[in-house]
């Protein structure tokens, strides 16, 4: 379970001494920093200024119902995102947050169902760091492919053909031991 070492951190948003429970529950080897804060507006604030994998959000809150706090944990970090409710109110609250992502869960919640439920997170989490991962790469790699073509084109209209231009960055970049991206950057910008 090293691999559980790569998550940033914890944040729980709940009134009063319950979030020192929650935080209880929690395996602290796996989750570190485990942040604490008793209302929404405390939980928005943080949620701005740092990064969360996992964040979960004890409802109600005083200052919100939690609802639209989970909501915008979802929708604007790249957390899994956990809420849990009263029982009398969990069909709602699954009702109102489920197509954003949130996982939500009726109170009174005992410890082995917390920690599955936990489990199910932050396996998500960490699927979701790898596509988000991979999609950087992608975007990488398709603005280095599109430089790449522009600074082609510079050249075949400069006078070489396209295998002339292709040839000329290929061996440029590696002259100037300067990635293919970098040297098309040059060549465009006519150096």
């Amino acid at each position: 379970m090293s691999a559980a070492k790569e998550l940033s951190g914890v944040l729980i948003i709940s009134p009063r001494a319950s979030g020192e429970k929650i935080a209880g529950m929690l395996d602290t080897m796996l989750f570190e920093p485990v942040r604490i804060v008793t209302n929404a507006g405390e939980g928005r604030r943080l949620l701005s200024d740092d990064s969360f994998d996992i964040v979960i959000i004890n409802a109600p809150l005083p200052d919100d119902a939690g609802y639209e706090l989970a909501l915008d944990a979802a929708e604007n970090t790249s957390a899994g995102v956990m809420l849990t409710v009263p029982h009398e109110v969990w069909d709602e609250a699954r009702y109102r947050v489920e197509d954003a992502g949130v996982m939500t869960l009726a109170k009174p919640l005992s410890s082995s169902f917390f920690e599955s439920a936990l489990a199910l997170v932050t396996a998500t989490r960490r699927r979701l760091a790898a596509a988000e991962k991979e999609n950087e790469r992608l975007r990488r790699r398709v603005d280095e492919i599109r430089t790449v073509d522009r600074a082609k084109l510079t050249l075949i209209e400069r006078g070489m053909t396209e295998p002339e231009a292709h040839r000329y960055i290929e061996k440029g970049a590696m002259d100037a031991r300067l990635t293919r991206r970098d040297f098309a950057a040059r060549v465009i910008a006519g150096e």
